[in-house]
């Protein structure tokens, strides 16, 4: 649906937000200057996006347009190059609390480069293109470091699969009870990473280059200041451990029964044994729904045997973990829950998810 570029015959002089779900607004519409707070979403598949993405030069005039912009959120509609002149002013966007983007690099960079965003800003990017343009993504992403710095980012939960990457983290660790417990957060993610590559072959090969623009995503992020993170289908598993996880000072990991093979039982990593020294800091697993006693998929004996020889493992060593916690899973046997008594100082079982913090405990095992 397109509506007129006249709308209210192109004067409402109090309008300060713009909410705009696959709806066509014309970008030289007299409506999109002085707004607060600017959400344009279209489908990104149709056909006709290109003739409504704007071009790089009016859409920078349009954010110059409102200074006071504290949430810009644009999906679908971003331009699909740019030729703005490096030398050219930024757009000063001091006031913007929240930017979400999505669309292609050229369309990311428009934005990322040539406007001025406040360090508190909440960032997210989602980019589809080609693997070899990972490089202008970790160039166009150098915002996120200097934000990283001035608010160091503490709970990551990540997905890496061998064409895509997503990160969100917070800079806020959510912590509550003596258990070590930290909810998923249901606020808007600090920084979120999206990322769907593909070469000419359709699924992409991580080759060494692509690797090292990966590791430079990481740095960006400054891992080194994370705490806690939340493993979740993470198909690359020596790609996503070794980028990404080693790099943290890993105190609290929850593990979901997707990325159930990642952490514990991945054979090419040596596990568990390679990984054992790798965080010593680590004080607190949460095995999040799985079920131990699905007899169909052979991989679940083993992830009990490994997760029991990995806790045993830290404790000869010195590194014993403090709290292990079954949420939500299933199938645990008697002989599972000693092994795992014995191994950790404190063994919880949390049976349904309970959205109130204040009786969120699980129960001893």
């Amino acid at each position: 649906m397109a509506l007129p570029a006249e709308l209210f015959a192109g004067h409402a002089p109090r309008l300060r937000k713009l909410h705009l779900y696959t709806v066509y607004l014309p970008w030289d519409a007299s409506l999109l200057r002085n707004l607060d707070e600017l959400i344009i979403h279209h489908d990104p598949w149709v056909e006709t996006l290109a003739k409504h993405a704007p071009s790089s030069e009016r859409l920078l005039d349009i954010l110059r347009s409102c200074p006071n912009l504290q949430t810009l959120i644009l999906r679908g509609c971003l331009p699909f190059t740019h030729n703005i002149h490096p030398d050219t002013p930024p757009v000063p966007l001091h006031r913007l609390q929240r930017l979400d983007l999505r669309g292609s690099i050229g369309g990311v960079e428009c934005i990322l480069k040539h406007c001025a965003l406040s360090l508190s800003c909440k960032l997210g990017v989602d980019i589809r293109g080609w693997v070899d343009e990972l490089p202008r993504v970790t160039s166009a992403l150098h915002p996120v470091s200097s934000a990283t710095h001035a608010h160091p980012l503490s709970f990551m939960s990540m997905s890496m699969h061998r064409d895509s990457i997503l990160i969100h983290a917070w800079c806020t660790l959510p912590m509550v009870t003596v258990w070590g417990h930290f909810s998923d957060p249901l606020s808007t993610p600090d920084i979120k990473i999206s990322l769907i590559l593909c070469d000419g072959n359709g699924t992409p090969n991580w080759t060494a280059e692509s690797r090292a623009e990966i590791m430079r995503i990481g740095d960006l992020l400054h891992l080194e200041d994370i705490q806690a993170v939340a493993l979740d289908s993470v198909v690359q598993s020596q790609l996503g451990i070794t980028l990404f996880l080693t790099r943290t000072r890993l105190k609290y990991l929850i593990v979901h029964a997707r990325a159930h093979d990642t952490f514990f039982t991945a054979p090419s990593m040596g596990m568990p044994g390679a990984l054992l020294y790798e965080y010593p800091e680590l004080k607190s697993i949460w095995v999040r729904q799985f079920d131990f006693g699905l007899q169909s998929d052979r991989r679940r004996p083993l992830f009990a045997e490994q997760l029991q020889l990995y806790l045993a493992q830290r404790s000869t060593a010195g590194m014993k973990v403090e709290i292990i916690v079954l949420d939500r899973c299933y199938g645990t046997s008697p002989e599972l829950l000693e092994g795992l008594k014995r191994a950790a100082s404190k063994v919880g079982f949390r049976a349904h998810y309970l959205s109130d913090p204040d009786h969120s405990d699980p129960e001893l095992c």
